[in-house]
């Protein structure tokens, strides 16, 4: 969504907490309309980057819009939101980063809740012993492609989770793809010879790769590829640095990208289908 959405969590909990942040989404969603509504009419042709993907996401998935819970709902809070704003009985909190909670038992998180990651190097091996792993992609491949445009200029960079490193260097006056729509950054990644990334674990580094720029992730000072992979995966076509070897292999594992992403979006259903048993067995088991 664009940077105008509210971005706060409330710090209280309870339906009270939850519709006022609703609110918000509603009178966000209303001003995209209005822009909508203006570009459609005045052919600037804007208004499909600002559909109100709460309301009506990716593939017309339905979203549940009334801002209470029963006892036989499972609520599903990714890492950074603490405590409990529906006051769900069942919780699972789907850590998609590095949990910083850990330390918030009966605040933040109850020891009733469900912890899954989504890789496992982000999981948190006290609040999930047993490991359980979700992992889901989606992949727009009619957007992110290689459109074959001349004359490649350029650099773009990625910060995102990287914008706490001590070694970020200033930036200013750079073209930083951070909060832009994604068909800006699908532009931009076809347009540019190069993408380099000081966040070490986004996928837009992929994108990258496949929209046909050298895409480079800066690792921290000291570590190497293998410090953040772990085994899981190749991070075919991208470079862990720039040095020769990193760039030919960036170069050479290109074709295996899209292929690597597509089988894993082929396991998207049986991850699905896992992760509903887990929380049945779990939860009904309470």
């Amino acid at each position: 969504m664009k940077d105008e959405m509210p971005r706060y969590v409330p710090v209280f909990s309870g339906h009270k907490a939850f519709e006022s942040y609703y609110e918000d989404y509603h009178k966000f969603e209303q001003r995209m309309l209005r822009r909508s509504h203006y570009w459609e009419t005045t052919g600037e042709g804007y208004e499909e980057q600002y559909q109100p993907y709460i309301y009506h996401p990716a593939g017309k998935l339905p979203v549940w819009e009334k801002t209470y819970v029963d006892n036989d709902t499972i609520v599903v809070y990714p890492e950074v939101i603490p405590g409990n704003i529906l006051e769900a009985k069942n919780v699972v909190r789907w850590l998609l980063y590095y949990y910083k909670y850990s330390d918030g038992l009966g605040t933040a998180y109850q020891d009733t809740d469900l912890f899954i990651a989504y890789r496992e190097i982000y999981n948190d091996w006290k609040l999930n012993p047993k490991g359980y792993i979700l992992n889901m992609i989606y992949y727009n491949s009619d957007l992110y492609q290689n459109k074959g445009y001349p004359n490649r200029q350029g650099e773009c960079y990625i910060i995102r989770k990287g914008n706490k490193r001590k070694d970020l260097p200033s930036l200013d006056g750079k073209l930083i793809i951070d909060n832009k729509m994604e068909s800006e950054i699908a532009d931009i990644f076809n347009r540019v010879k190069r993408c380099i990334s000081y966040d070490t674990q986004t996928f837009y580094s992929s994108l990258a790769a496949l929209c046909g720029c050298e895409s480079i992730v800066v690792p921290e000072p000291g570590k190497k590829r293998s410090d953040y992979k772990k085994g899981e995966d190749e991070s075919f076509g991208i470079a862990f640095g720039d040095t020769p070897e990193e760039l030919s292999y960036a170069k050479r594992t290109l074709p295996l990208l899209k292929e690597n992403i597509l089988q894993k979006m082929e396991e998207n259903r049986r991850q699905v289908k896992n992760f509903l048993s887990l929380c049945n067995e779990y939860f009904s088991s309470r």
